[in-house]
């Protein structure tokens, strides 16, 4: 939980939005996003999102 707290703290801080994948533990709290798959799968669906 120590980075995924970081990662919580410096998106508040920057006002940027955290992208957490993590298959066992994609927790994450708002307003940031999490996917509970493997990166490969997590960032392939993000490419195909982004081209639709």
């Amino acid at each position: 939980p120590t980075i995924r707290n970081l990662s919580e703290r410096l998106g508040q801080r920057h006002q940027a939005r955290v992208l957490r994948i993590n298959p066992r533990e994609a927790q994450i709290g708002k307003p940031h996003l999490s996917f509970a798959s493997g990166s490969v799968e997590a960032l392939s669906g993000i490419a195909a999102e982004l081209h639709n």
